[in-house]
């Protein structure tokens, strides 16, 4: 016949410690792919699993989308797009202010030469010029006529 239960006794010591086990690996890609879930591990491995296609009933046909009319930027630089509700989204700034005017650049080369013009108008007259200096005494001329109805000139 068995005696009574004792009391319960002290922690022993802490063991001696295990072998590390193998590398764990991570999972490097998830996507779906012709009704597969593939998981690509760090390793290299490829996890797959299968997604049963089932046969879809008659549903409901789903609720028109909304879509985009046009899209503008206004003069403060806002894109607005606008949508066919009716409704107008502000997508904030996108034109920012106008840079700084570049370098100039080189110059180019020599152009044909343009079509004679019109002759322009005459040009106003002169002023008058000063007045010159006497000329030399002239020669002495042949013997003249006298008019007889003018007695104060010797040439008629």
């Amino acid at each position: 016949m068995p005696g009574p239960k004792g009391d319960k006794g002290d922690t022993g010591a802490a063991g001696t410690p295990g072998v590390p086990g193998p590398a764990g690996t991570d999972v490097a890609d998830f996507y779906v792919e012709d009704l597969t879930i593939k998981l690509e591990m760090s390793n290299g491995s490829v996890w797959e699993a299968f997604l049963p296609a089932g046969s879809g009933g008659e549903g409901t046909p789903g609720q028109d989308g909304i879509g985009i009319t046009s899209v503008s930027i206004d003069g403060n630089g806002h894109l607005l797009v606008n949508l066919t509700d009716g409704s107008v989204i502000d997508a904030g700034v996108v034109r920012g202010a106008d840079g700084a005017a570049g370098a100039t650049g080189a110059q180019g080369p020599k152009g044909d030469t343009g079509n004679v013009g019109a002759a322009g108008a005459d040009g106003a007259a002169g002023a008058t010029g000063p007045k010159g200096d006497k000329g030399d005494k002239g020669d002495t001329g042949d013997t003249g006529l006298i008019c007889p109805h003018r007695v104060d000139r010797l040439v008629c």
